[in-house]
């Protein structure tokens, strides 16, 4: 691989550049991830420190596939270390070092295979012709109509491209990749084989095999994706308040996204189950429980995902009685409000979470999320006129959100 030639006077683009011809991510870096998407907007400029930090790393990378990595291996405690073995699995190159979306060759050739496997993975090989011919934007559409989420389908559209034929002759690759990636290439798999078998073809793909490989999620990938809803310009601002935040913003733009957004943010619900709800509001049971709050009979069921009932202001009952007389929702409606408005419904799920706790205890949040199995939502429905009362209380400060509602 040729060296790179490195300086610290890059500009902006430069930077970003470098990190995605590397695979650098974000924790390598010491920053997290979206610290680094405010530098490809150009929101934030890279510190002299990032940038020497960078061309380390970019060195570090050349080198190893140069050969400059120790040829003895270091071992815990007091036993000292051996000579790599033929047939050891090296871990040494991580795969996110991607060359023009692929693996390059110095990364196929120096992970070796152990002859134990060999027999195992020998029939995945096989299989490779067939599966290069099926990864096209066909399945890609299928994908999209299979999914609730178009950007889902098209991140493991993107990830078996990248990464399912290099997985399928070299298994031991999977741990190389972020568990979320790594989870997707199997999710992948699931979806190519029953594409497949609608075209008459079976692909006999042993993933139990393969599950052997998939890496434990890193404690640093699930703190940043918590971090990142947390920390907004350099300082702390709660969950809560974004949520309210991109609410207020949703409202002051003429959209018919106006009354789902609402609907997320006062119940907390999937955007599949909003769908669910509105496709069937004029038909669904709806009781006032106590003054001011209503509950809606969903009986959503989807495989774990049950959610039998919720609960809403009486004013976001009136609105969307309005909406559905003239709306209707799309399978991918989630996506166009991320497109078009920059909103996440999932803050709303968090947000929900965060209101309601000093009010509802955990099992009844459950009740109202869609977690609890039938048998303790017999329980809990008994109380349902005391977690209405606590569940206005919680909102009662948002409730001047409806008011100011201008339904368009």
């Amino acid at each position: 691989m040729p060296k790179t030639e490195l300086n610290t006077n890059l500009n902006m683009n430069q930077f970003i550049e470098l990190v995605e011809r590397y695979g650098i991510k974000p924790s390598d870096l010491g920053i997290t991830s979206n610290y680094l998407y405010k530098i490809r907007k150009g929101e934030r400029k890279p510190s002299s420190e990032l940038y020497n930090r960078l061309v380390e790393l970019i060195r570090k990378i050349e080198g190893k596939f140069e050969g400059d990595t120790p040829s003895m291996v270091d071992r815990p405690g007091f036993e000292p270390g051996t000579s790599r073995m033929p047939t050891e699995v090296d871990m040494t190159v991580p795969m996110r070092v991607i060359s023009d979306g692929h693996m390059t060759s110095h990364m196929t050739s120096h992970i070796a295979i152990p002859n134990a496997q060999q027999s195992l993975n020998g029939n995945l090989v096989n299989l490779i012709p067939t599966i290069e011919s099926l990864i096209n934007q066909t399945w890609l559409s299928w994908m999209k109509m299979r999914y609730s989420s178009r950007g889902h389908a098209i991140y493991m559209y993107t990830t078996a491209k990248k990464y399912l034929i290099h997985i399928l002759k070299n298994p031991p690759l999977l741990k190389t990749l972020s568990s979320r990636r790594a989870k997707a290439v199997l999710e992948a798999i699931a979806s190519l084989r029953d594409y497949a078998r609608l075209n008459g073809i079976e692909l006999n793909i042993d993933t139990k095999f393969l599950r052997k490989f998939l890496p434990p999620a890193r404690i640093e990938e699930i703190t940043e994706s918590i971090l990142e809803y947390e920390l907004s310009e350099g300082k702390t601002k709660d969950i809560v308040s974004q949520a309210v935040e991109q609410v207020q913003e949703v409202m002051k733009h003429d959209t018919m996204f106006k009354i789902p957004v609402l609907i997320a943010f006062f119940t907390g619900l999937r955007s599949t189950e909003i769908k669910h709800m509105l496709d069937r509001w004029n038909s669904l049971r709806k009781i006032e429980i106590i003054d001011g709050v209503v509950l809606v009979e969903l009986n959503y069921d989807r495989v774990k995902k049950k959610a039998y009932i919720t609960l809403m202001p009486k004013r976001l009952v009136e609105l969307i009685n309005d909406w559905v007389k003239e709306n209707k929702l799309s399978v991918n409606w989630k996506d166009h409000v991320r497109h078009r408005l920059g909103v996440r419904l999932g803050l709303f799920r968090k947000s929900f979470q965060a209101i309601t706790t000093t009010y509802l205890d955990k099992a009844e949040r459950e009740l109202l999320l869609g977690h609890l199995k039938s048998i303790q939502v017999k329980h809990y429905i008994k109380h349902i006129k005391s977690i209405a009362q606590r569940y206005l209380e919680a909102y009662k400060n948002y409730l001047h959100i409806l008011d100011s509602l201008n339904p368009n």
